[in-house]
């Protein structure tokens, strides 16, 4: 059973705590929010954020997938740490 989220806490905390928490780049839609909440937990010196990617709606799905396919292969990890992009 997941956890409760407290009152007026943002949905979106418990999946970049997750994402940090698995060493893993976030990878949204949500270009209103990610961003404030990305650059809050690095402004709080969080040590671990493993990076973002957001990617538009509008972006045909094999066309992000290439992408991530080649961040994947021709980027180490610790490159992407602190570190936010838009697909």
């Amino acid at each position: 059973m997941s956890k409760p989220l407290a009152c007026g806490q943002p949905a979106i905390q418990p999946s970049s705590n997750f994402a940090a928490q698995q060493n893993r780049i976030l990878i949204t839609h949500d270009r209103g929010t990610m961003p404030r909440y990305f650059f809050e937990r690095i402004a709080a010196e969080k040590s671990n954020n493993p990076g973002l990617l957001i990617v538009r709606q509008e972006c045909a799905i094999g066309a992000v997938i290439e992408s991530l396919m080649l961040i994947w292969a021709a980027s180490p990890q610790e490159e992407w740490r602190d570190r936010m992009e838009y697909l």
